[in-house]
């Protein structure tokens, strides 16, 4: 077991089990449907939605976990996305405390937008620091985060639900 904060005890395997599942999601689904060609960022999401389940050491292990299933799908190299969610998820994790619970929808959505966006500029800077791959076009970025922010505010609530009832199945239940 690995205990993530002094509230928390999760198996490493339901983390893995997560990321797993989300890989075969994007595979299986996600990758085949795209609104003006821009797909959704689902391992960018369990990480959002990870940090706030399970505070800043659960969130990066689980962003870690997410982004190496992301760098096993993509071409760039091996570590971006591990490294871009993992930052992520440590981040809002770590902010989840201060985050205003009685407004739990708008704090979710402000989240998912701004985590999103970070995430989408965090790893193109990184990837051209590492591989020299160009940016693409300012309009074209731009359409990228708008509607991959998009994506992801409307798949959170599926994503948060089915987090919830994989990492702590017992508070889901009562």
């Amino acid at each position: 077991m690995i205990i993530f904060g002094a509230e928390a005890r999760v198996p490493a395997a339901r983390v893995l089990l997560l990321s797993v599942t989300v890989l075969v999601l994007h595979v299986m689904l996600f990758s085949r449907f795209s609104l003006f060609a821009v797909r959704p960022e689902p391992f960018l999401l369990l990480t959002i939605v990870g940090a706030f389940q399970l505070g800043p050491s659960g969130g990066a292990l689980l962003g870690c976990s997410a982004g190496l299933a992301a760098d096993l799908l993509s071409s760039s190299p091996l570590g971006l996305w591990m490294l871009v969610c993992g930052l992520i998820g440590l981040a809002l994790g770590t902010l989840r405390g201060q985050l205003n619970q009685e407004r739990q929808r708008t704090t979710t959505i402000v989240a998912v937008v701004s985590c999103t966006v970070v995430g989408l500029l965090l790893y193109p800077t990184l990837s051209f620091a590492v591989s020299e791959t160009r940016y693409p076009p300012p309009l074209r970025f731009l359409t990228i985060i708008a509607f991959a922010c998009l994506w992801n505010v409307v798949l959170a609530p599926a994503f948060m639900i089915a987090a919830r009832v994989v990492l702590h199945p017992k508070r889901t239940i009562r």
